[in-house]
């Protein structure tokens, strides 16, 4: 299950970069903001399961930056 979830969150983080680089999202979209979020737990389960510490700090951080930028756009 672990594994699903990486991919999945790999597949959020990666569509919310390329919405944002071809302009079909802005920065400021609540869309982008919460994909990030949603991409980056995740991201955090697959490395927590499997002891990657680094890449659990990293995605632990990126799901604090997107929650903090949703709450302050609502």
């Amino acid at each position: 299950m672990n594994v699903v979830c990486g991919w999945f969150g790999a597949a959020l983080i990666l569509a919310a970069y390329f919405s944002v680089s071809f302009g079909l999202m802005t920065l400021g979209d609540g869309g982008f903001q919460a994909m990030n979020l949603f991409g980056a737990l995740g991201l955090c389960v697959n490395a927590y399961a499997k002891k990657a510490w680094p890449v659990v700090a990293l995605e632990v951080a990126w799901m604090l930056i997107a929650l903090v930028s949703l709450i302050r756009q609502s």
